[in-house]
């Protein structure tokens, strides 16, 4: 485990040091390192399949204001390294905003513009319209949970 956060910790200190401490002023560094830390967090979720390195980056990655993220969503995805060809990657890219309607539209569209055309890229369509449907149950669920949680 400790070897997953020294990798994570170093490589985002090398695009801008104590990047971790400034996550949620992240608009107050260079706008150019400001996209690849968050670039970088949200590769780890879909590029890795440890899973340990996945709920860290994920983690860090919530810590950046949604609104920061939502202003600036594509120009993050453009600086994202991901293979549109790789079908594992582009689905994995986008539940790390499931839960949080707004960003998660941007990205599906985004996607759609960015994916070849093929039986993959329609059933990937299918797939994240129907979890889009669904977004409901989601949100009673999550409601549910944090109400539990305040208790």
């Amino acid at each position: 485990m400790v070897w997953v956060q020294e990798r994570i910790n170093k490589d985002l200190n090398n695009i801008y040091p104590q990047s971790i401490d400034i996550l949620g002023n992240i608009d107050t560094i260079p706008y150019d390192k400001a996209l690849r830390i968050t670039a970088y967090l949200w590769e780890g979720c879909f590029q890795s399949t440890n899973d340990l390195w996945i709920y860290l980056c994920s983690g860090l990655l919530y810590r950046i204001p949604e609104k920061w993220i939502l202003e600036n969503i594509e120009n993050i995805l453009s600086v994202i390294e991901i293979n549109w060809e790789d079908d594992f990657e582009y689905y994995n890219l986008f539940p790390v905003f499931y839960h949080i309607p707004e960003i998660a539209d941007k990205v599906f569209e985004y996607a759609l513009k960015k994916i070849p055309e093929s039986a993959v890229k329609d059933e990937w369509a299918v797939d994240i319209r129907e979890s889009i449907g669904n977004r409901e149950y989601y949100k009673i669920f999550s409601d549910g949970f944090n109400r539990i949680y305040e208790e």
